[in-house]
């Protein structure tokens, strides 16, 4: 039954690769000197999906480290693919109303931000499923951090996600017994522990945060597109990264609980590089 289920995931897959690719395909720019690059990212993600597929069908699972690593590749290859189509949709309603034809940096971060956000809507909207995953997201998460303060912060927000879908499909347990208790009812250890758990949780975010401003600064610095443009092409790479990356753990393999955040990073990095070049 599960490899049943993880066919049928596969197939998923190969269904959004596909369209993505022959999208792609379809509208070449002919002077988009990336294009090449991007189609040969296009094609890749078949190739990836079918390897996936078939080793699936000979009973790997979604542990194994060669879905791993697909995964980790098939998301930039995703993000580039779906931002080339964002540009190449930005360029044709500029050209109807008139506007230049060729997206700058700033329209191409607006313009995919707004487009990801419309899809997601539509998608909720459609099928009603990107909240409950969304919420089932945040309560894994928060379930591997059971009894740390980190833990209890995902849970609070698969809580507030669950409380705005549709079906409020609420799947919390305790993370620990002290978080149903008052603050005078814990322990001397317990409140040592939950102040180094604090501590824990202030560095993840502060390290999270260093890593994106240090990706804007050199991006700022690389490309002469100004600081405005730049930060909001890196805004619109953390949607469209968040997007997907819901949908595949959603109708994909590899939930999204269950991928490194170091390496999503990186991808998030690659792609950000590649699309601005893509408009510079």
């Amino acid at each position: 039954m599960d490899n049943k289920q993880n066919l049928n995931k596969a197939d998923s897959e190969i269904a959004l690769t596909a369209l993505l690719s022959a999208a792609v395909m379809g509208y070449p720019i002919p002077d988009f000197t990336l294009y090449p690059a991007v189609k040969f990212v296009a094609v890749s993600l078949l190739l990836l999906t079918l390897v996936r597929r078939i080793g699936i069908m000979n009973g790997l699972t979604s542990h194994n480290t060669m879905i791993q690593t697909t995964t980790y590749l098939m998301d930039p290859a995703t993000y580039i693919s779906f931002f080339y189509l964002s540009y190449v949709f930005i360029a044709w309603l500029s050209g109807i109303i008139g506007l230049d034809s060729n997206p700058s940096a700033a329209a191409l971060g607006v313009g995919t931000s707004i487009l990801v956000f419309f899809v997601f809507i539509g998608s909720e909207i459609l099928f009603g499923s990107a909240l409950s995953e969304g919420e089932r997201g945040f309560s894994a998460t928060a379930q591997q951090h059971r009894g740390e303060v980190i833990g209890a912060f995902f849970s609070q927000i698969a809580i507030f996600v669950g409380s705005r879908s549709p079906n409020k499909k609420i799947r919390q347990t305790k993370l620990s017994e002290f978080y149903e208790r008052t603050v005078d009812e814990y322990s001397f250890d317990e409140h040592v522990q939950i102040g180094k758990s604090f501590l824990i949780m202030l560095l993840s975010f502060s390290i999270v945060a260093l890593s994106y401003a240090s990706l804007l600064a050199v991006g700022i610095y690389v490309f002469p597109a100004g600081g405005v443009a730049i930060i909001l092409l890196l805004i619109s790479v953390v949607f469209v990264s968040a997007f997907f990356r819901l949908w595949y753990s959603n109708y994909g393999l590899m939930q999204i609980e269950n991928k490194n955040g170091y390496i999503t990073f990186v991808g998030e990095s690659i792609t950000f590089f590649v699309i601005t070049q893509m408009v510079l």
